[in-house]
């Protein structure tokens, strides 16, 4: 059985000899995992079963224990990765058979405010809030230990925890079992307890880059913002799910406005800006809104559709009329006829035109689609409650075509807003790029002594092709104040100048040439 509780131990990482086969790679460097750790072949109780088995077996043999990044995090966040009820389990199907007790543990705030002799109890609450607050604005800007000491001796009593975190950046994959406290077990209702951690403690990496920045150490800094890049692809790949991905990408603006605020600040030399964006363009990219539709988002369509094949109940309220207390619609409904083979069948054909649609990149031909599935949309709509009324006889007459109306149904209740994931997949194409950009553009000063006219010339030297401005599909905005001054900006996803406009959608980067 698995070593647990956690024990709490913060002290200084220190990295051991790996085991043999335990060295992984993802950019350039070794990780090596602690001998007391004791890794095994993960194994999925047979109480989960279903869908959600199938997702648990899709997602965890993407990545083996030793190569998972999920293994580290757990240990940095302790009992607080895993709802107690399902710790166990948790931890036979990410394959450990024994936790470390050398690697070092998160102090979370209020524990650690807790632990301040200087502060009164009564004032502890107050003081962890304001620890918090400090710790979001230094995510964003430079600065220095006398401007936010509390967050500089919180991020010191961490730094061997961030250290572990950056570690667990640099393995190639992520997995976390999908499990739930329901009976039986929904996706719907999966815990969440890593992966809504993971944002604060990329807010603490950006954190600590910027007082590092401030202090005169660039290389320890951007090692910090770019395991912040790793870790957001981690969990978007990892974790394909829309609510996952959410995540992943808000940890990625975190990183990407930390870099930004060291570009406009001047704090990066040509060589270190040449040197973090090649580090990004190795990296993949975050992968679009597609991927999470086809997979997670599907997974959780046919577990819906699972539930209602085997609770009466919930079939029973599913064939609710709205506004209509009684069920007498259903009195003649032979709903244990319906075929559920069927229903799937149907569900996953709209789930695959969805799925192709977002996967499209040309925004008319997917504006079209959108624009037909609307229009889809309020047609069965429209036709619910008709429809609903008629169940017993549709299922007397056409057994198939009932079934098929079943899993539409589903489908459309659940189908995601897809005009705003193609907003989000741009918004996030365009913060990536204009970041890589700006690098660029440093790159190119310390070489030539000046920008250059036009985005142009940085390929292909400097950048192996210009990237656009996804939400418009054209290029960047681009403006020459003189030879050591340029804007780059992002009009946004509403694609228009928003310059000196109450609601400004633009994102803009100011650089001046180092000096």
């Amino acid at each position: 059985m698995p070593h647990f509780p956690l024990k709490r131990v913060v002290q200084l990482l220190v990295l051991l000899p790996c085991l043999s086969g335990l060295a992984q790679r993802l950019d350039g460097q070794e990780v090596a995992l602690p001998k007391d750790l004791v890794l095994t072949a993960l194994d999925i109780p047979e109480e989960v079963g279903g869908e959600l088995r199938r997702i648990n077996e899709t997602l965890a043999g993407r990545v083996k224990p030793q190569q998972n990044a999920a293994i580290l995090i757990v240990h940095l966040l302790g009992e607080s990765a895993f709802v107690p009820d399902l710790a166990d389990a948790s931890l036979t199907m990410l394959g450990i058979e024994t936790m470390s007790t050398t690697l070092p543990e998160l102090v979370a705030v209020e524990p650690y405010v807790e632990d301040q002799r200087d502060i009164a109890p009564a004032d502890r609450r107050r003081s962890a809030l304001e620890l918090q607050d400090q710790i979001f604005v230094a995510s964003e800007r430079p600065w220095k230990s006398d401007e936010f000491p509390r967050v500089a001796e919180y991020l010191k009593a961490n730094d061997a925890a961030l250290d572990l975190l950056v570690a667990a950046s640099r393995l190639p994959g992520y997995y976390f079992p999908m499990l739930s406290e329901d009976s039986p077990q929904k996706l719907m209702s999966a815990s969440l307890s890593v992966e809504r951690r993971l944002p604060f403690l990329v807010r603490l990496l950006c954190a600590r880059a910027l007082l590092r920045a401030a202090a005169g150490d660039i290389p320890a800094a951007t090692g910090d913002l770019l395991a912040g890049h790793r870790l957001s692809y981690l969990l978007a790949s990892g974790s394909p799910f829309d609510v996952s991905v959410a995540k992943a990408l808000t940890m990625d603006a975190f990183a990407c406005r930390a870099a930004s605020t060291l570009l406009s600040g001047g704090m990066l030399a040509p060589e270190q800006a040449a040197e973090y964006g090649q580090a990004l363009d190795a990296m993949p990219r975050l992968p679009h809104s597609d991927v999470a539709a086809d997979i997670g988002e599907r997974a959780i369509l046919r577990q819906e559709l699972e539930t209602l094949r085997s609770d009466d109940v919930q079939l029973k309220e599913f064939f609710e009329i709205p506004g209509e207390k009684d069920l007498k619609h259903l009195e003649k409904a032979n709903l244990s006829s319906l075929k559920w083979d069927v229903a799937r069948k149907r569900a996953d054909e709209l789930q695959d035109g969805i799925v192709k649609a977002l996967r499209i990149r040309d925004r008319q031909e997917q504006y079209e689609l959108f624009k037909q599935m609307d229009v889809n949309y309020k047609l069965w709509e429209e036709t619910q409650d008709t429809r609903l009324k008629a169940i017993a006889e549709t299922i007397d007459k056409d057994l198939d075509g009932a079934s098929r109306w079943v899993g539409e149904t589903m489908a459309m209740s659940l189908r995601p807003l897809y005009w705003q994931r193609r907003a989000t997949d741009d918004r996030a194409d365009a913060r990536r790029d204009l970041l890589r950009v700006g690098l660029a553009l440093i790159a190119y000063s310390g070489d030539h002594k000046e920008f250059p006219a036009t985005l142009g010339a940085l390929a292909p030297k400097y950048l192996k092709e210009i990237p656009i401005d996804a939400p418009v599909d054209g290029p960047f905005q681009y403006k020459v104040f003189s030879k050591d001054h340029v804007v780059i900006a992002t009009l946004g996803t509403n694609r228009v100048d928003d310059a000196g406009k109450p609601y400004n959608d633009d994102t803009i980067l100011e650089l001046k040439a180092p000096r």
